[in-house]
């Protein structure tokens, strides 16, 4: 279960450029250009995605990824399936190999193993669009759904500013 793989990462992060159902589709290597991330690792992020059901995707010149329902109904524990696997939660925290169920031989303490379960809760109640802003260092923030950043632009579109302003 943890720690949850960069993958998972690069998925979210894709998953915020594309648009609602009925939306404009964007081509994979757009979304890893302007993010900064491997085209190749990520179209294999989205095949996964897609074959779980979050994504469509559109072949041909006009072709790439949306959403395939509203933000609002894929859950972030339904991306971590995708991605992770079907026993993304059922691993140990403490990285052995299995969980040693019994509270007897758990090391973990049990207000840790709470937060755990509370971790896995807030992740099947947590949708995509209650996701904020978030780009990886040296990437603009996106404001908004379905919109990646222009590689080397702000969110805005303009070029960031370069070095500390002059007066």
């Amino acid at each position: 279960m943890f720690p949850l793989s960069q993958a998972t990462g690069y998925a979210v992060l894709a998953l915020n450029c594309m648009e609602e159902p009925g939306g404009e589709p964007i081509q994979v290597a757009t979304v890893a250009a302007n993010m900064g991330l491997p085209a190749a690792f990520l179209a294999k992020v989205v095949n996964r995605l897609a074959s779980h059901g979050l994504v469509t995707t559109r072949r041909g010149r006009h072709g790439g990824v949306v959403l395939a329902r509203p933000a609002q109904l894929i859950s972030l524990a339904e991306i971590l399936q995708a991605v992770e696997g079907d026993d993304w939660d059922k691993g140990c925290f403490l990285g052995h190999k299995s969980c040693l169920v019994s509270d007897c031989q758990c090391p973990m303490p049990l207000p840790w193993r709470e937060r755990i379960e509370d971790f896995k809760v807030q992740m099947a109640q947590t949708s995509l669009a209650n996701l904020g802003c978030y780009a990886p260092q040296g990437i603009p923030a996106r404001p908004v759904r379905g919109k990646c950043p222009e590689k080397g632009t702000t969110a805005s579109g303009r070029a960031p500013a370069r070095g500390p302003a002059r007066g």
